[in-house]
């Protein structure tokens, strides 16, 4: 099994783990039942996660669930990678702020954009939101609410949820006027 090498202040310099270590710091972080345990894995594991071997198994996990078509893993591996990276080139406390601000921003997005009535409150609430509109954090939120509305029966929600992330996509790939046009089209 590959050997990693880091430096730990807590363990003291040039401490060895492997594979199965990292992997399990790795586990502990992405599992945590909440936000605050999700934190305390980050700063217990600095050294492993923040390490460039670490940075490379999560991108190998985000690999996997590639090949697997997995999105809802995907996306949410890919908000934990930009957090990491984001601590990595800053600091955990920096980077912490920032991504418990996009949780949030996305979750407002998410409520109003869900809740939208009519295609002019839907336009408004898609221009307030639009720095968000396409990060992963919000792609996962509705990806995860048109799931539980499928397993709820909530047929039209559901369908209703899927429109809304087919505007999203647009959004992503043309810009909001172009695609805000293709989607009156569709109305």
């Amino acid at each position: 099994m590959k050997q990693y090498w880091y430096n730990d202040a807590d363990a003291g310099s040039g401490s060895q783990f492997d594979l199965v270590r990292a992997f399990q710091a790795i586990s502990e972080f992405a599992s945590a039942p909440t936000w605050e345990d999700t934190y305390r894995a980050l700063k217990q594991h600095r050294a492993i996660l923040l390490s460039d071997d670490g940075l490379s198994l999560v991108r190998q996990v985000i690999k996997e669930h590639e090949a697997e078509d997995d999105a809802l893993s995907i996306l949410n591996w890919r908000q934990y990678l930009t957090l990491l990276e984001d601590a990595k080139s800053t600091t955990i406390a920096k980077a912490w702020k920032r991504f418990k601000l996009l949780q949030w921003q996305a979750s407002s997005a998410h409520d109003a954009i869900t809740r939208a009535s009519t295609v002019p409150q839907l336009y408004e609430t898609l221009r307030t939101h639009e720095a968000v509109l396409c990060t992963d954090t919000l792609k996962l939120q509705l990806l995860e609410t048109s799931a539980q509305e499928h397993v709820a029966r909530n047929t039209a929600t559901a369908q209703h949820v899927e429109k809304l992330m087919r505007l999203q996509t647009e959004i992503c790939a043309y810009g909001l006027p172009i695609a805000w046009q293709r989607f009156l089209n569709t109305v």
